[in-house]
């Protein structure tokens, strides 16, 4: 590792400028690499490796008009494939950032074989009442395939503002589908609609999110959560890295009355909490 104190005794020393720049890139002072890299450039600006670095630089630090600038210059400059292959990656990345509406989508698919779907006693008898009942019908051991499928979706929209605030919605989906057994037939899914709004001192992020499952074709459960979390660093310690949050969350839990079980809607409640943790 090269240290300040080597730099000050060779300062015209481009190699041990540049290593200097890449230890204190290892140590996490980006900034400190950058002000090394551009004195650098200052006086060699040809050199396309002390570029690449200082560019990065710049897009670690989440200035991207000055990276891209930066990623354009080496453009023009002769170099390798491979070199030109990374500086093509970052332009790319960067012209996924400046995106102000981001989507991703995830699809998984899949069979599944459960020898025991409906969770019969290995024992081969129920207990019930004091007295053991050898099962019959439906309610012994049934092996059986199924289809499996998740789709989980996401949207990010970037406000436009210094600030950086953004506006998200999440949304995902399950759907177990039994070959024989439809009373074992599992659908899930939900979203989540919310923002995350910086300030100052603090990062708000109000959110709000449903939740429904069906068995066999019908409603079992649908949920309701509201939630508001204030995120913000401790300012009594700041140099310990440690985190402090508000969270006010309100849920709704309403369980419906299905052919399985009639008395699910006893279940169904209401409940609200706050926690103040620091992390």
């Amino acid at each position: 590792m090269v240290s300040y104190a080597d730099v000050l005794k060779d300062p015209d020393n481009v190699d041990l400028n540049f290593r200097y720049a890449k230890s204190q890139i290892a140590n996490g002072n980006v900034r400190g690499a950058a002000g090394t890299s551009e004195r650098i450039l200052l006086v060699t600006p040809d050199l396309p490796q002390i570029r690449l670095t200082y560019a990065i630089v710049l897009y670690r630090l989440d200035s991207i008009d000055e990276a891209e600038r930066e990623f354009n210059k080496l453009t023009k400059l002769n170099m390798t494939d491979s070199l030109r292959a990374e500086i093509d990656r970052f332009l790319a990345a960067i012209k996924h950032r400046r995106q102000r509406t981001k989507y991703r989508v995830q699809v998984s698919t899949g069979v599944k074989r459960d020898s025991n779907v409906n969770a019969a006693p290995r024992g081969g008898t129920i207990l019930a009442a004091g007295l053991e009942f050898i099962p019959i019908g439906r309610a012994q051991e049934q092996p059986d395939f199924a289809l499996l499928g998740i789709v989980v979706g996401e949207v990010r929209h970037d406000l436009g503002r210094q600030s950086r605030d953004e506006l998200f919605a999440l949304a995902n989906y399950y759907h177990n589908e039994q070959f024989a057994i439809d009373t074992q037939d599992l659908h899930s899914g939900g979203f989540t609609i919310g923002a995350k709004l910086p300030f100052e001192n603090f990062l708000f992020t109000p959110k709000y999110t449903y939740t429904n499952l069906r068995l066999s074709r019908e409603k079992f459960f649908s949920g309701y959560a509201a939630e508001l979390r204030f995120d913000r660093r401790n300012i009594l310690a700041p140099a310990w890295n440690v985190n402090e949050h508000l969270l006010g969350r309100g849920t709704r839990e309403n369980f419906h009355q299905i052919f399985e079980t009639t008395s699910g809607w006893q279940r169904s409640t209401a409940r609200r909490n706050i926690s103040a943790p620091a992390i």
